[in-house]
Parts: structure tokens; sequence; C-alpha cells
């Protein structure tokens, strides 16, 4: 299971870890509400566009959509920044290991966005001049909505990869990564909450009396349009009730902490009361009287989940962390012993090097290694010809030759003897041939 985990990286994070966690909560939750309204309100201007055919009122409202896209798009990408860089501080290891895996889908993301985003923007601005081709008006907007629906996947296999290291030996490419457990259910629970927030969003949008009488609507009240949103909002927040269990037995065992066990009931019970308070409100002669409650108590909800969502990668990633320092703590200890016989001998808290395995360093090595070829034989042949008698390397040491055709003569070693003693009882027992 650990054996696929990489040594750390053993740099100081730049600020402590509660702060940078609590960085990834904040701008996290703050991005992806601008995402899910960038993806619904994509949806939601398709959507109203069609029904516009038979009736221009609902193509007026799905250009008031189309106005607001852009704003939303970009401070989606700018709130994206906070997340994606402390991501890489605090899982480093982990992200960029997914990133590599997932490979060409995960840098075809900024392709698809960036082409999503010119679809938005043609979609957005050739409004009148496209007005009498309808069907290449939509297309644009449906492109742009149809690679808004891609791109999760990919982000979402990503992250999930990168909590279960263990799978990572399985992985060759983002399909392997996108079938794994936990993908496919994290995708719906986000597009019909995606969905349920916009649907929410352009019930006050368009709830707003002055800003309602202002677009001139002939056919559709303000109490229909706020209805048709809320009635969105509602089946998409049912959805999620749907998915979420899915989502919840998706989630490998030890993934499950007993803060999820208890924050996900009140979860539960306060989308359940947001339920009956949106289904309330379709049915309102006056819309909007129950909206900031329903706002505030989503906002719980969600708080709750980014909490839930944080609880459960640092369980996925604990074991995985355990054994990553623990090797870590194994590189380091294994390059100070290097440098207490290269740099600083026994300085450095390192296993002391012998005098014999100094001198060796300072004068041997250039020419020969243990177990393999330099410019002389490796010791491992060479020892056990001396078995138990480092005096016979003492002697070869001090009048050398060539024994062997394929390496060069050997040079006299000016060392004193006691020296040279020291070099030969070093490498007959550092080959097993004391």
């Amino acid at each position: 299971m650990f054996a696929v985990l990489p040594k750390d990286i053993p740099l100081g994070l730049p600020a402590p870890v509660w702060l940078l966690t609590g960085i990834i909560l904040l701008t996290f939750a703050a991005h992806i509400l601008f995402v899910a309204l960038m993806l619904g309100g994509t949806l939601a201007s398709l959507f109203a566009e069609v029904l516009g055919l038979k009736n221009p009122d609902w193509d007026r409202i799905a250009e008031e959509i189309g106005s607001t896209l852009t704003v939303h798009k970009s401070t989606a990408v700018v709130l994206g920044v906070g997340p994606l860089l402390t991501i890489n501080v605090l899982y480093t290891v982990y992200f960029y290991t997914a990133n590599v895996l997932t490979g060409y889908a995960w840098l075809m993301i900024v392709i698809l966005v960036s082409t999503a985003f010119l679809l938005g923007y043609l979609h957005k601005y050739t409004w009148q001049r496209l007005g009498n081709h309808k069907g290449l008006h939509i297309s644009f907007v449906a492109g742009a909505a149809l690679l808004f629906l891609l791109i999760p996947f990919i982000f979402l296999s990503n992250i999930n990869l990168m909590l279960y290291p263990e799978w990572w030996w399985d992985v060759r490419s983002f399909w392997n990564a996108l079938v794994l457990p936990n993908v496919i259910p994290r995708y719906f629970h986000f597009v019909t909450a995606a969905i349920g927030l916009t649907g929410l969003f352009f019930a006050w949008y368009f709830g707003r009396e002055k800003y309602f009488d202002s677009l001139n609507l002939q056919t559709i009240s303000r109490q229909e349009v706020v209805s048709r949103f809320y009635v969105l909002a509602l089946a998409s927040t049912g959805a999620q009730l749907f998915f979420g269990p899915f989502l919840f037995l998706t989630l490998p065992t030890r993934a499950v902490a007993m803060r999820l066990l208890v924050l996900l009931p009140i979860v539960i019970v306060l989308a359940i009361i947001v339920l009956v308070w949106l289904w309330r409100e379709i049915h309102a002669f006056e819309p909007l009287r129950r909206f900031w409650r329903i706002v505030v108590t989503l906002t719980v909800v969600i708080g709750i989940m980014v909490y839930v969502r944080h609880n459960v990668r640092e369980t996925a990633i604990a074991p995985h962390r355990t054994a990553m320092v623990a090797k870590t703590l194994d590189y380091m200890a294994k390059v100070r012993e290097a440098q207490d016989f290269v740099v600083i001998p026994g300085g450095l808290g390192g296993k002391p090097a012998s005098p014999g395995e100094l001198l060796f360093q300072r004068t041997c090595a250039a020419c020969h290694a243990i177990d393999r070829r330099l410019v002389g034989p490796p010791l491992a042949q060479v020892a056990p010809l001396y078995k138990g008698n480092p005096q016979g390397i003492v002697a070869w040491d001090e009048h050398p030759g060539r024994r062997r055709p394929d390496y060069p003569p050997m040079p006299p070693q000016n060392l004193p003897p006691d020296q040279l003693l020291q070099v030969a009882q070093y490498i007959l027992e550092a080959t097993g041939n004391q």
C-alpha cells in the first residue's frame, strides 16, 4: 500500500497549517459558488433561449441570464487561484502526482475552459446580430454548456485520485481515474448543487420588482418566473438528497470519520427544511418571502459540507502522510550518514565513519567501488581472494601490478602501512570477508 509513496519535500511551510487550512476552505467555497453559477447559468440561459423560440419573453430572460455569465466566469477564475495555490502547498506530492497520472486530460482543462469562455462571449455579444439565426446562436451556448459539463469530470477524477495513493499503481490515464469509486457520484452531486444554487440565485435576480418591471415582459408574470426558478432549485436540491447516499457509500471505509457520521444527519435535516420552504415559496402569492432564511440555511449547509469535504480528505491521506514522514526521516538520515564521511565526518549525527572508511573515500573511491566497476574492478569481486587476510591487501597495495587484462595496472599507494591496514580492514568488513 505504501510502497508507491514518494519521499516528502523537506521544506518548511510558508504559513501555519491552520492558516493554510482556513485559506483553502474559504477560497474554495467562494470559488465553487461562482463555478456553480457559471455552470448553472449557462444551462439556464440555454433552456430559456430554447423556450424563447416559442415565447419571446423567455428569449429576453435568456439574454439577461447570459449577461451575468461573464461576471461569474471571471470571478470563478480569479477566486480559483487561492485554493489551487494552497492545495499545492499543503498537498504537494499528492496533487502533483494526480496531475501527472491524469496527464493530457488535466492539461486540457485550460483549452476546454478557454474554448467555453469564448463560446460564452460569442453568445453574449451576437444576440442582436444573430437574432434571425437562432440555431447558430443557440449552438454557442450549447457548446459552452457541454464543455462546462465535461470539465468537472477531469477535475473531480484528479482530486479524487490524489486522496488514494494506493490506487496509483493501477492508473494509466484519465480514463482509469474516471471510473474509480466516488468520481461519478461526486459529479452528479456537484452538478445538481450547481443547478440548485443557480435556480435560487435567479429566483432572487428576477424577483426584484423594479428590475423585473424594467424587462417589459408581455406574457410572463414575475411570480411565474420566480416560481420556475424555485422549481429548479427544489428539484435539484431533492436530487442531491438522492445522490448524496451514493456519494457516501462509495467513500472508502477509512475515509469515513466519526465527525462525518455526526454532521451528515444535520445536513439532511437542514436540506429537508429548505425543501419545505422552497415548496411553500413556489405556491406563495408574494415571492421571496422566505428567500433569505433559505439562503442562510443553505449557507450553513454549504459550510458544513466544505468542512466535511476537508475532513474526508485529511482522513483519507492520514495513513499515507504517516508513511511519507517515515520515508522522509529515513531518507534524511541516509543523507546525514553520507555527509558524515564525505563533508563533515561524524559531525551531523549520522553513523560515524571508521578511519578506514574515511581513508578509502579519500584515496581509493575514485577508482574502486564496492559493488560496481569504475577504473578498477568491484571490490566485492576482489575481496574474497583476501578473506580474513587484510595483510594480503596491504602487500598488494605496496607492490601492485596488473592481474586482469581488461583493467589498467594499479599504481602504488603512498600510505603508511598502518593506514593501508585500516583501509584493508574496511574493505573486508564492507564486503563481508572479515
